[in-house]
């Protein structure tokens, strides 16, 4: 099967280009007139003078006393703050400051967007930089590894950026067990790209913290709807704290803290433009925004709660008054996105390597190169027939039929282990519900998880029960091999199996999505409710075992 080019790579190749035929030195301007004008290469500085609070964007405008080391020098002691720049992201490790200073600079002018610190397991506020290493220094990568504290508590982390990203790659040391984020942060979203996106805000949970139903991503909205921070990890079964503070009555978010483990990466990418997220909190009336840029937009009617409703966002959408506060965020590209705005999937792609529909079947355990997605086999079969080749490739489109044929079959197996787990766990949470009625608010949260899982189930298989079957449709495309004018029809059925696809993905996502979220409130509730432990340390394995495939 041909390979396709991610439009990630496609806009990265100008800068491979840019850096083999134009010598990074001559974008080495004079210290004094400002960061170099869109200089996509890495670079490291030395501010040649700590300071003993974040830099304004007067100062980092300005940068005044500012020296840019050589190229491959890795020896150099920082006399001042050390910092790690391109184009579109500075990051400075102050000698005074407890963390990595984030600001974007793909707007007007520089802005903190974010502080990442390493945390030990039960620490509660960040320690000061204790010492610094420089790992790499070239124009294609920069990398700092910084120790926070000293002597046998010291933490230590890695920060490294490369060309023309806005993403940090962050290394945790053997004794970082947590990454925390603090920043403006508005939202919280752990995304559903084929189901329903839940959504946390300071007023959506009435506690000091919550444990998001995250596996590898979550987004972090931050500004006035101007920036985007997606974070994504390599490792499994990270545990990602949402705290909230609590000031003159009100609750605001604190910080994400992301579990960390040795030698597993973290990335956390800004994604700027102005409403790249948009709050519309105003009811019966048609929200006042519009997109500033083409992609598909996510748009999510919040409920009282955590879970949104979520759907694509059409420009009838905008005319329509809105009974629920909504949340619109850009999440993925389409065919006339400008290539210098980055999406969360593309995040997804650069660090995970995969896209959503390939990570939800990854993480049930059903993708396999003998196995195909129905979006990779019927984009190919579409390409035989209109490049008239369908006739010599027709025991490959059989094969890959029949490959994908079994794929959706396991989709449905999956979704039907989901029920039977599901419908076990419902008869356990009524029988606790009746052993231990003082905890019934505890117990009807599960249940509505439970419930929630068996009506997504439903909805797929009475859907599935009305359409027309994949194996048919694949048929008929058969049947089209050979005749004329046989390409509109073939897109109509692939169009057809797509549409069939992608109704199980969603179903499997959202039950996935429920089952994480089953998982987190087990966890809660055991801290809220010591007298149910023994029921929720059940349920909770219960879910690991049902996300792990077991």
């Amino acid at each position: 099967m041909v390979k396709r080019f991610h439009p990630i790579t496609c806009q990265l190749l100008p800068l491979a280009v840019l850096a083999l035929f134009l010598p990074h030195y001559a974008f080495a301007q004079n210290i004094q007139s400002g960061i170099p004008e869109k200089v996509p290469f890495a670079y490291l500085w030395d501010t040649g003078a700590p300071s003993p609070e974040a830099l304004s964007a007067e100062a980092i405008a300005a940068m005044t006393g500012w020296m840019r080391l050589e190229e491959d020098d890795v020896t150099h002691a920082f006399k001042g703050d050390a910092v790690l720049s391109n184009d579109k992201i500075l990051v400075i490790l102050r000698k005074m400051g407890t963390g990595a200073e984030l600001y974007s600079l793909m707007l007007n002018q520089p802005v903190l967007r974010a502080v990442l610190a390493p945390l030990a397991k039960e620490q509660l506020e960040s320690v000061k930089l204790s010492s610094l290493a420089i790992a790499e220094n070239n124009p294609g990568a920069a990398q700092l590894n910084a120790v926070f504290g000293s002597d046998k508590d010291a933490l230590d982390m890695g920060f490294r950026l490369t060309t023309g990203e806005s993403t940090i790659e962050i290394h945790p040391g053997q004794k970082a067990e947590k990454l925390r984020i603090q920043g403006e942060i508005h939202y919280s979203i752990v995304p559903d790209y084929f189901g329903d996106d839940m959504i946390f805000s300071a007023d959506s949970w009435r506690r000091d913290a919550v444990l998001l139903p995250v596996e590898k991503y979550f987004l972090n909205a931050l500004g006035n709807g101007d920036a985007l921070m997606m974070c994504v990890w390599q490792a499994s079964d990270q545990t990602v704290r949402l705290s909230f503070n609590q000031a003159n009555g009100k609750q605001t978010i604190g910080a994400t803290e992301i579990q960390c483990q040795p030698d597993q990466k973290i990335w956390t990418a800004l994604l700027e433009k102005k409403n790249i997220w948009f709050a519309w909190k105003t009811q019966n009336d048609a929200p006042d925004w519009t997109p500033p840029f083409s992609a598909q937009w996510r748009v999510n009617r919040l409920n009282q709660g955590v879970q949104a409703i979520s759907q694509p966002w059409t420009e009838e959408f905008l005319k329509t008054p809105q009974s629920k506060p909504l949340l619109i965020y850009a999440f993925d590209r389409d065919r006339t996105t400008p290539l210098t705005v980055f999406c969360p999937i593309d995040v997804m792609k650069n660090t995970l390597g995969v896209g959503p529909c390939q990570y939800i079947l990854d993480a049930e355990g059903l993708a396999s190169d003998d196995h195909p997605t129905p979006d990779l086999v019927t984009e190919w079969v579409e390409k035989q027939f209109e490049r008239n080749r369908e006739k010599r490739s027709q025991n490959q489109i059989r094969d890959q039929f029949e490959a994908m044929s079994a794929l959706m079959a396991q989709t449905q197996k999956r979704l039907q282990q989901y029920n039977v787990f599901a419908s076990e766990l419902k008869v356990l949470c009524s029988q606790e519900m009746q052993d231990k009625p003082d905890a019934s608010g505890e117990i009807q949260r599960l249940l509505d998880v439970l419930e929630g899982i068996e009506q997504c189930i439903a909805l797929e298989q009475s859907a599935v029960q009305q359409s027309e079957s994949v194996d048919r449709m694949a048929e008929k495309i058969i049947e089209l091999i050979g005749r004329e004018n046989a390409y509109p029809a073939c897109q109509a059925h692939c169009a057809g199996i797509r549409s069939v696809a992608a109704r199980g993905n969603s179903a499997l996502s959202r039950c996935r999505m429920k089952t994480r979220w089953l998982r987190q409130l087990c966890i809660m509730a055991a801290g809220d409710r010591p007298a149910l432990t023994d029921f929720l340390n059940k349920i909770r394995i219960r879910t690991e075992q049902m996300l792990q495939n077991a």
